[in-house]
């Protein structure tokens, strides 16, 4: 698990206008809340991802079926007592379809969860992540544009843009499928897709869209200029993000008990 501990110096903001106070901390609550989802999508991200392998290794197909022979036994012997050899079999399409039915009843009951909604978890933390990464993105621009705040507000802006250039590309076109999918950009213009080798796909004469790509812990999408954007979704990507909250936090006055996250 990774927990990344961010220290504040005091309690309290030390300024002399109390409406500038409550604005401020209001700022640095936003960007502590976008830190934290980051850092519980990043570990949701690698536990899903650990199981997943886990299940890969341990068990094969042949052994799911083996364990569920018993029931689908049972249930096909005891319907083929009620109804009859010659109707069981004249009816075997619709039975087997009910018995299908039941089994897959009995493992929601059991708290499996259908494999359909199971393969999603990781790209569910996976934009999980962007999304609380771009949110702080945001809050932290609109920081900047308070009266006496740090000069190094800017700075830590300007350090967490270069280390990630394609955080709003990347949220922009997961939050516009209805124009990605369709090859536009939001203003409904067709993209011109770039190039792109990026050890998943090649295409040297470009002409490919990528829509949630996951490649390891890399996330890929086609960004609004038809160039292509990755982000991972990893320990030192959040390391960086962590450096710039925490550089903010320091970088005002503050009074009263030192306090640390998490607690």
């Amino acid at each position: 698990m990774h927990v990344f501990e961010i220290s504040f110096p005091g309690t309290f903001l030390d300024h002399a206008d109390r409406d500038w106070i409550a604005r401020i901390q209001t700022f640095l609550r936003l960007l502590e809340d976008q830190f934290t989802d980051a850092v519980v999508a990043l570990n949701l991200f690698e536990t899903e991802q650990a199981r997943l392998l886990d299940e890969l290794h341990a068990r094969g197909q042949k052994e799911t079926d083996k364990e569920e022979e018993p029931f689908r036994h049972t249930l096909e012997q005891n319907i083929l007592e009620e109804v009859g050899e010659e109707k069981f079999f004249r009816m075997y399409p619709v039975i087997l379809h009910f018995i299908e039915l039941e089994m897959r009843r009995q493992s929601r009951e059991s708290g499996q969860m259908p494999h359909e909604y199971q393969r999603r978890l990781l790209w569910i933390y996976a934009h999980a992540y962007v999304y609380a990464l771009d949110s702080f993105h945001k809050v932290l621009e609109n920081l900047t544009k308070e009266r006496d705040r740090p000069n190094t507000i800017e700075k830590e802006l300007t350090k967490f843009r270069a280390a990630f250039p394609h955080l709003k590309g990347i949220r922009d076109s997961a939050h516009h499928l209805e124009d990605r999918s369709l090859g536009r950009d939001r203003r409904g213009n067709p993209l011109k897709l770039e190039p792109i080798d990026n050890g998943i796909v090649h295409a040297p004469g470009g002409g490919v869209l990528l829509l949630s790509v996951l490649e390891g812990n890399r996330l890929w999408y086609t960004l609004e200029d038809g160039s292509h954007g990755e982000l991972a979704i990893s320990h030192d990507n959040i390391a960086i993000a962590a450096e710039v909250f925490q550089s903010v936090i320091n970088a005002f006055r503050w009074k009263g008990r030192p306090r640390l996250i998490p607690s």
